[in-house]
């Protein structure tokens, strides 16, 4: 992609461990990971109403990403900061394009394309999405195993387009000014239903 602004560098935070609890065999996990999956935002947008229960919130994580978002913070190690609890890391990442005005070139390289819903619009606990120049990377990692987290660089802002991709095969390519416009009438078909409703 065609770099327009200052380029930096994409990292996700996530545990070092799962976040589920107990010994589950793959089969009641994806029933556990569906299940969860009901509660959130993409089942209503979806159109599937909602059921299931919240996902699983470790106590642990939660204590160990505030300590570590303290040392980044301490040591000004990034730019920006934004959890993906509220509409999963596809929504995250295209919010922040749309607030800094920059595209992004990501590619979760970890992560296949099965169940693919799950992987892109999951609101999972204890996970962020950071900024950083290159210089600042080794820090940040070396940072996140001290606390128990992994700091997995997924891609570069400052493109001309958002682009996201799993393991190599795009999923989403979109100029910024067509999210804007989406985003924009999203936003006031949701502000008239308020209007109508209250």
């Amino acid at each position: 992609r065609r770099v327009l602004f200052r380029s930096e560098v994409i990292v996700h935070l996530w545990p070092d461990w799962p976040e589920v609890e107990g010994n589950q065999s793959e089969e009641e996990s994806l029933r556990a990971t569906m299940q969860m999956l009901g509660s959130q935002a993409f089942a209503s947008e979806a159109g599937l109403g909602l059921w299931g229960r919240p996902p699983f919130l470790s106590l642990r994580s939660a204590s160990n990403l505030q300590k570590l978002m303290a040392a980044l913070a301490d040591r000004r190690l990034i730019s920006s900061a934004q959890d993906v609890s509220d509409g999963g890391i596809a929504t995250t990442l295209a919010k922040a394009c749309l607030v800094a005005n920059t595209g992004a070139d990501v590619d979760m390289r970890s992560w296949s394309d099965d169940l693919l819903p799950v992987k892109l619009f999951w609101e999972y606990a204890n996970h962020l999405v950071v900024t950083c120049s290159r210089e600042n990377l080794e820090r940040i990692e070396k940072l996140a195993e001290e606390h128990s987290f992994i700091a997995d660089e997924i891609g570069v802002t400052g493109t001309d387009q958002f682009t996201l991709k799993l393991s190599g095969i795009e999923q989403i390519a979109e100029s910024i000014a067509a999210l804007r416009t989406t985003y924009q009438a999203t936003l006031e078909s949701q502000l008239a239903a308020e209007v109508v409703t209250a």
